[in-house]
């Protein structure tokens, strides 16, 4: 058998499928780099990591970049791919700071160079501050501003969002029995998940692969951020102001546990576009308008929307849907180019919206030279003097000081010397002063030569005039 080298045929469309879907992950991977603030201080390390594997996808790359072989060698690649055939990034998150543990921390002069950037310093930071807890509880502070809440979660949303985990509340409703409130809920939400997400287009999905959770664990995990966020091309998160407290602008946001109104709407609800779709068989709403024409009471009814306003209260992310009075509307909406996730504010990390921004933030550096007493403090210990001589030289030299000031008369220390005038300056003035004099007069002079010449040639024309008349006479 060993001597037969057989071969494995695979459909071309299966083998070009898994193709794509190698190439698309990587270029994902290194677009959530480009876009990440700050950028990882081994940007240029992991890009050329993942340009590398970029090109073996089709190829065996000829030419390595030495800080690409380096990072191979310490993740082991030749030998996984001798024993396996295979290598994957297991710890590779492009959200930490180092995204990949285990190759270079920090681009050196080479990478720099051949990217064409300059090498950036690391910048000093302290090992212990008071506030640690408090930066890692609250990253943005205790009391941010509405306007920082917004830019965070535009910008970076899981600086302020919690790590979603599985609701301990939520643990009982995968173990109800049949027929109970909470089992028909678990059943709905887990349709209401695949059929919202098979409304979006494929093309702004990163997989168009149809969403089938098989519990309500797999289900709220399709609404976190960590979920949306890969799975969709263009994310933007915003914010919801229901149930946060302090200095809110504008009116309040629909909390998500009354969204069930707008996800599951009563019989009596005219749905049009999108919604109608799903209100027809076999759509989710369908669904639970026949659950609710089906429970025997009132009550029974009430406690399937409870349920279902419960878990939609623990979901993480859930779209910006809408629905007009007179039941148009759709599930998804988008904000230019990105399809907007509204953000869950049980999730937050803060105590309240408050109206002063963060202090930390527009925190006043200190001046760029030390005050004259400490740099003679630190000249003179750069000499050998201990510390406690170095203070009393200092105190020694202000009392010496003091003392010569206190000498002096009173009519030394109130005395005036008057600013003296520049004679330049004082010269030049005077010229100036005196053109302008000599230019006044020049014109006035001028002025009565002219006013004297008129006067003259109208005596002359007067008399002409009477030697005419005379000599007609």
């Amino acid at each position: 058998m060993a001597d037969t080298e057989p071969q494995v045929w695979i459909p071309s469309r299966v083998w070009f499928e898994f193709l794509w879907r190698r190439l698309s992950t990587l270029v994902k991977m290194q677009k959530a780099l480009y876009e990440r603030e700050p950028a990882p201080e081994n940007y240029g390390v992991v890009s050329g990591l993942i340009a590398y594997l970029m090109q073996s996808v089709i190829f065996t790359p000829l030419i390595i970049r030495s800080y690409v072989r380096e990072s191979l060698a310490l993740l082991r690649f030749k030998s996984n791919m001798d024993r396996h055939g295979m290598f994957f990034l297991h710890e590779l998150d492009v959200k930490q700071d180092p995204c990949l543990p285990e190759i270079l921390p920090m681009d050196d002069v080479e990478v720099c160079r051949i990217l064409g950037t300059k090498l950036r310093k690391r910048r000093n930071r302290p090992f212990t501050r008071e506030d640690e807890d408090d930066e890692i509880q609250f990253p943005i502070g205790r009391t941010p501003t509405w306007k920082e809440v917004k830019h965070t979660l535009k910008e970076q949303p899981w600086v302020l969002l919690e790590r979603y985990q599985m609701p301990a509340e939520l643990e009982g409703y995968d173990l109800a029995p049949q027929g109970s409130p909470e089992h028909d809920a678990m059943r709905l939400f887990k349709l209401f998940t695949s059929h919202i997400w098979v409304t979006l287009n494929g093309t702004r999905q990163a997989e168009d692969v149809l969403l089938t959770p098989q519990s309500l664990r797999e289900s709220l995990e399709c609404w976190s951020l960590e979920f949306g966020w890969a799975r969709l091309e263009n994310c933007r998160v915003i914010p919801c102001n229901a149930g946060l407290k302090g200095a809110i602008p504008g009116k309040r946001d629909l909390a998500f546990t009354d969204r069930r109104a707008v996800y599951f709407p009563d019989q009596d609800v005219e749905l049009r576009d999108t919604w109608a779709l799903l209100a027809e068989e076999p759509g989710y709403i369908w669904q639970y308008r026949e659950m609710v024409q089906e429970r025997d009471s009132e009550e029974d009814v009430e406690s399937l929307q409870d349920c279902l306003g419960i878990i939609l209260s623990y979901c993480q992310c859930l779209p910006n849907s809408y629905r007009t009075p007179n039941g148009s509307g759709k599930p998804w909406k988008e904000a230019g180019e990105e399809v907007e996730m509204v953000s869950n504010p049980r999730y937050y990390k803060l105590e309240a919206i408050g109206n002063v921004s963060n202090p930390k933030a527009k925190a006043r550096r200190g001046p760029l030279h030390r005050g004259k007493h400490e740099t003679r403090s630190k000249l003179l210990e750069m000499e050998g003097y201990a510390a406690p001589e170095v203070e009393r030289a200092r105190k020694l030299q202000t009392r010496l000081r003091r003392m010569i000031e206190k000498r002096r008369s009173g009519q030394a220390k109130n005395k005036r010397v008057p600013p003296r005038r520049k004679m330049k300056q004082a010269e030049e003035d005077n010229e100036e002063e005196n053109e302008n004099l000599d230019s006044n007069n020049g014109d006035q002079d001028s002025e009565l030569e002219e006013e004297e010449e008129e006067e003259e040639e109208e005596e002359d024309k007067s008399e002409e005039d009477e030697l005419d008349q005379s000599d007609e006479d």
